[in-house]
Order: structure tokens, then C-alpha cells, then sequence
């Protein structure tokens, strides 16, 4: 796993298993993202994919509704 050099430093690259701890959730659903589509961006790097903090905490903001029928309209259609 990519350790951060500093506390703060939301441009250091981390890996996906600091993604899942991060939004505490299964490290399977991050890869699941990757694969469908949906979660937040990432950097691909050969083999290797990183996350931006910076990224992800915009991922979060854009993801923030004020209530479920808000989230329901924003869900997208199968």
C-alpha cells in the first residue's frame, strides 16, 4: 500500500485498498467501480491504480443530495 508522506498531502497517490478503508466500504466495491463505472476517478499507471484524496473528496462532494428522492433522480436508468 502507498502511505501518504504527509498528513494533508492530497495529491499523494494511494492505492484502492486506502480507497475502501477511506470510504469505508469492501474492497471489492472499489473494484467494481473501476470495472462499471461510477466510482470516483483514478489513475492508471501500467498495471497499477492510484487515487488522488483530492479526487475522491470531490467525488463526495458531487455525490451529496438532501434527501432520497433527490438520490432516486440521480440514479441512472438501466
Amino acid at each position: 500500500m502507498v502511505k501518504p508522506r504527509q498528513t494533508g498531502d492530497d495529491e499523494q497517490l494511494r492505492d484502492d485498498r486506502w480507497l475502501a478503508e477511506y470510504l469505508n466500504c469492501e474492497h471489492k466495491t472499489t473494484q467494481a467501480w473501476r470495472t462499471r463505472g461510477g466510482g470516483p476517478p483514478f489513475i492508471k499507471v501500467n498495471s497499477l491504480v492510484r487515487y488522488r484524496k483530492s479526487d475522491v473528496d470531490r467525488w463526495l462532494e458531487s455525490r451529496l443530495v438532501s434527501s432520497t428522492s433527490e438520490a432516486m433522480a440521480r440514479k441512472p436508468k438501466a
